[in-house]
Formats: C-alpha cells, structure tokens, sequence
C-alpha cells in the first residue's frame, strides 16, 4: 500500500471522504481531492497528529505496555448434603482472579542507578582491599629485612 488515493483510503480505513480529507487538512498535509495520491509518509504524519490529538503520546509504543492486566477464571464443582439426609446437591462454583502489573519507568532507572552504585562501591572496596594487601606485604617485607639485618649484625658481634 505505497501510494494509493485519498478515496480508496478511507475505503481502508472506513471513514467517510470529507471526514478524512478534513483530518489531513488539519494535520498540515496539502491533499485537496479525494483522486490525489497520499504516500506511506504522508499516512504516517496523519497518524502521528491524530494520536498527539486523542491525548497519546509518539513515545509510547504498542510493543511496550505500561499496564498489563490478567483475567483468570477456574471453574469447580462443590457436593453439599443436607442435614436431613436428602440427596446431595452440585453446587457450580467460579473462581475470578483479576491481576494488574504496571511498568514505572522511575522503578527501572532507580533499579539501574542502584546496581551502578552497587558496582562503584565493590569497585571501590576491591582497591582498598588491594591497597591494604599491598601495604600488609610490604609490611611484612621490612620486617623480615630487618629481621635478617639483626641477624647479620649478630653474626657479626659473635665473630
């Protein structure tokens, strides 16, 4: 459906001609007669202006949902005697669960922020680690340098 005319548009679509010529009218496209040509392009500006004008925006898009809501339904049979001793009745019972998610942006940024500040600090914590390490060998490096100079000064007197 690249380049069709006005009139078998709105055949497509299931508006009347007048009514879609005024709708590209006041989405700003130059389309005067219902025998001129409108471009996939020009469908798409139609489109956008006629989602900004029922309130929606062009960032939400279909593939990504802000609310999802699940219906379910489970259906079940109940026995029920009566004290009298009569025969039991089947009682038809129908379970409805109804569930709604929603995606909130700010939870998904604020969920990314924690993990980048969780990352900086194991970062942070895996270098003071390494510094400690480093100073606890170098520690212990002077010690055992003294400790052989002690030993050296030793032989040295007993000789």
């Amino acid at each position: 459906m690249t380049d069709v005319t006005v009139r078998q548009f709105a055949d497509v679509v299931g508006l009347p001609v007048e009514r879609l010529l005024a709708q590209l009218d006041e989405a700003g496209l130059s389309i005067a007669d219902a025998d001129d040509t409108i471009s996939d392009k020009e469908k798409m500006q139609l489109l956008s202006y006629l989602r900004k004008s029922h309130g929606k925006s062009e960032a939400l898009s279909v593939s990504q949902p802000k609310k999802v809501t699940l219906k379910r339904r489970s259906h079940s049979e109940l026995r029920t005697s009566s004290s009298r001793g009569s025969a039991a009745k089947t009682v038809s019972v129908e379970v409805r669960k109804k569930r709604t998610y929603v995606k909130r942006a700010d939870l998904v940024a604020e969920e990314q922020e924690r993990a980048k500040q969780e990352a900086e600090e194991k970062a942070k914590l895996l270098a003071e680690r390494e510094a400690k390490q480093a100073a606890e060998r170098e520690a212990l490096r002077r010690a055992e340098e003294e400790a052989a100079r002690r030993a050296e000064d030793d032989r040295q007197r007993a000789e």
